[in-house]
């Protein structure tokens, strides 16, 4: 999938999740309900600038709208969220508990900040972990 078919499903489950119709989506973006149907059905592109007013206003980064780097396989990362979790919770920081809680937007965003990368091959998961998340910097 290309970053703009990406880009084209990611705003439309991110406005359903929000509850919010393609109407009132526009006005918070500056576009039209008929451009924002455009958008979900991959036929219009959009410029950076309303790029980061999506990512803003449905508070996840840009790269996961539009399918860059961890977020790549969002979808794909979902099915095997207690795996992720399961690593995640070793941190001694971080609890199973407070996982299971998490809304899908809050782990966006923690996942960005622990993962550099999720790879999955059929049933077989692999983590890289960004360096600094297990292991505490020393100060110069």
């Amino acid at each position: 999938m290309n970053s703009q078919d990406i880009f084209s499903k990611r705003v439309k489950s991110q406005r359903l999740a929000k509850g919010i119709s393609q109407a009132a989506l526009g006005s918070a973006v500056g576009l039209s309900k008929q451009a924002i149907n455009d958008i979900e059905h991959g036929r219009y592109k959009t410029t950076i600038d309303k790029l980061n007013m999506f990512a803003k206003f449905f508070e996840v980064p840009v790269d996961f709208l539009v399918g860059n780097g961890i977020y790549e396989n969002w979808e794909e990362i979902m099915e095997h969220k207690q795996e992720v979790f399961e690593i995640m919770s070793q941190h001694p920081d971080i609890e199973m508990e407070a996982l299971n809680r998490i809304t899908e937007k809050g782990l966006i965003r923690l996942v960005g900040i622990i993962f550099s990368k999720i790879v999955i091959d059929g049933n077989d998961i692999s983590f890289y972990l960004v360096e600094s998340f297990f292991h505490e910097e020393s100060p110069e």
